[in-house]
């Protein structure tokens, strides 16, 4: 397929546009829960704070069965059909009617669980608001937004849900007993953004909901199979350590721990984030054109954004003693040592995410990729069992980030495999800030001579 200069010209400036606006955007999106987690954590503790990240804990599971990895496999399908508005709304109403359909299967499962589970049966409120969050998954989306590369009004929609959730948070949480309006206002705070999100498609894409047969739902939701174990897999181990401890210790301890959690994917989120939803479209269109074409955005792009990564990390090390004394308050000084040692994870993650998702997904590495998750999760989730047992919130935390190690460590043992190697992957490190810049302009100027031949 060859790529005309108006489209390539259009992803190029899109491409950096997204990811300013994503970070700036991002930084936005989590400063206003740092007006509002101050507020309510010195109101309700770190006790009722741990009660809600552990039920939300068994949300987010809801909420990856829901949303079934479309974000990464629709994401990959919209960027092939954009250009045809008949397979484009067919690809939508597939994973429109795939969602509702994996909703209902993810309420039921959840009944089951507040049924089983005494902490969420006792926190019955907290359990029915924090699962509403689902319906969410829903209505935004995100993998349409991120397929036509608009990340920034996905973003956009974000921080108008944190908004609505700061004021509502502000406005009225007074008392500890109050704790249960947390998980409900933060999940209508996102189904009012949802239903903007999704009534703004029909607009802006000119996306029509039509009818598919049971059977096109079956194969939209097998499609996306591979990378949705992969999915659940890592946030089996990733989520696990909250769970583990909900069973091992004390709700107080769960607390500590979401503490410095939420700290690191704030850290995460203003790197991995904005530039992982920016690039995977963009690096999609170059392993289009070719393997060695997708390779070289990532041989400039990759040192970039892994500098800025570790610049991040080190500073939440450093700094740990006053983001928590700032955000938490003294409650949570236990925190502090937990983050310290959860900081460096958000490095680890996006170096692999480079190797996993911008590179094996982007080669239809799929099934490779879900058994480099499956294996390092399954040694994760043991892992995770062992230091929590041993060490508490700390052992824990140690083991997540040995976790991330294995995993980045088997994704470059199969990548070899391939002929794709570090010293590869590295090969332009020294050309990749002003080489960056270069490539951008030498792939205009093949579509200006494109054109022009063309033209011709």
């Amino acid at each position: 397929m060859i790529t005309t200069k108006s489209s390539t010209n259009e992803s190029i400036k899109k491409l950096g546009s997204n990811i300013v606006s994503l970070l700036v955007v991002q930084i936005s999106n989590y400063a206003l829960p740092l007006i509002s987690i101050p507020f309510f954590t010195r109101i309700v503790g770190p006790e009722k704070f741990g009660i809600i990240n552990f039920v939300g804990a068994f949300v987010g599971y809801c909420m990856l069965l829901t949303s079934f990895g479309f974000d990464t496999s629709a994401t990959r399908d919209v960027v092939q059909v954009k250009d045809d508005p008949k397979l484009l709304n067919q690809l939508c109403s597939e994973v429109f009617y795939s969602k509702v359909l994996l909703l209902a299967i993810s309420l039921v499962a959840y009944g089951v669980l507040v049924y089983f589970v005494p902490q969420m049966r006792q926190e019955l409120f907290v359990s029915i608001s924090s699962v509403l969050l689902c319906f969410s998954v829903v209505l935004i989306p995100s993998w349409l937004y991120q397929g036509f590369q608009d990340n920034h009004l996905l973003a956009y929609y974000n921080i108008a849900s944190k908004i609505i959730f700061t004021i509502a948070i502000l406005s009225m949480v007074k008392v500890k007993a109050d704790y249960v309006l947390y998980p409900l206002f933060l999940s209508l705070s996102q189904i009012i953004i949802g239903c903007v999100a999704f009534y703004q498609i029909h607009h802006r894409y000119q996306i029509k909901i039509i009818r598919v047969t049971f059977d096109k739902i079956k194969e939209r939701i097998k499609s996306s199979q591979a990378i949705f174990i992969s999915f659940v897999i890592i946030s089996l181990y990733s989520t696990s350590n909250i769970l583990i401890i909900g069973f091992l210790e004390d709700e107080e301890a769960v607390g500590q721990l979401s503490a410095a959690l939420k700290i690191m994917v704030l850290i995460q989120a203003c790197i991995s984030m904005p530039f992982s939803q920016a690039l995977f479209p963009f690096i999609g269109q170059r392993f289009r054109v070719s393997k060695d074409e997708g390779l070289r955005v990532v041989q400039f792009t990759m040192p970039i954004v892994l500098t800025l990564a570790f610049i991040a990390c080190l500073l939440g090390c450093l700094l740990a003693p006053v983001l928590v004394g700032i955000i938490f308050g003294k409650q949570f000084s236990e925190a502090i040592n937990i983050l310290r040692v959860l900081s460096f994870v958000p490095f680890v993650i996006v170096f692999s995410q480079f190797l996993g998702i911008h590179i094996m997904v982007n080669l239809n590495m799929d099934l490779i990729f879900k058994k480099v998750i499956f294996s390092g999760a399954l040694i994760g989730i043991a892992m995770n069992f062992l230091g929590g047992y041993l060490g508490g919130t700390v052992g824990i935390s140690f083991t997540y980030f040995l976790t991330e190690l294995l995993i980045a460590f088997l994704f470059m043992y199969f990548l070899k495999k391939e002929n794709i190697t570090l010293s590869i992957l590295f090969a332009k490190v020294n050309e990749s800030f002003s080489g960056a810049v270069s490539y951008i302009k030498s792939i205009r100027n093949q579509e200006n001579l494109l054109n022009d031949d063309n033209n011709f």
